[in-house]
């Protein structure tokens, strides 16, 4: 299996530490339709669809300097926007965009094949 380079879509010296708001999209391992699928035009969610929601809202309890707008579990990744520097009495904490997707990451292992 052929393994492609891919880009960064980090901008060059920003801080991903500091306050404000992040897009990101999680992909599984190969685009594997692992968190369930569309029917009749509606997300269906498998376990590990379940599994990755959960994991995605609990994100603030892990850090609480981050909070979630929205998001959306499909059938092979995962889109949301994510809020640091929520907290300013924890501005102590620096906590990257980085570590919020290293945890969540890890926490759903299993499910990302």
């Amino acid at each position: 299996m052929e393994h492609r380079r891919r880009n960064s879509l980090r901008y060059p010296g920003h801080d991903y530490a500091q306050p404000g708001a992040v897009f990101v999209t999680v992909y599984t391992s190969g685009k594997q339709r692992l968190f369930g699928d569309i029917i009749d035009g509606r997300m269906v969610h498998s376990a590990a669809g379940n599994l990755v929601a959960e994991r995605w809202t609990a994100i603030p309890n892990r850090f609480p300097v981050v909070n979630l707008d929205a998001f959306v579990v499909m059938p092979d990744h995962v889109h949301g926007i994510l809020f640091t520097g929520a907290n300013l009495d924890l501005m102590h904490q620096r906590i990257t965009v980085g570590d919020v997707l290293r945890w969540f990451k890890t926490s759903t292992h299993t499910n990302f094949g």
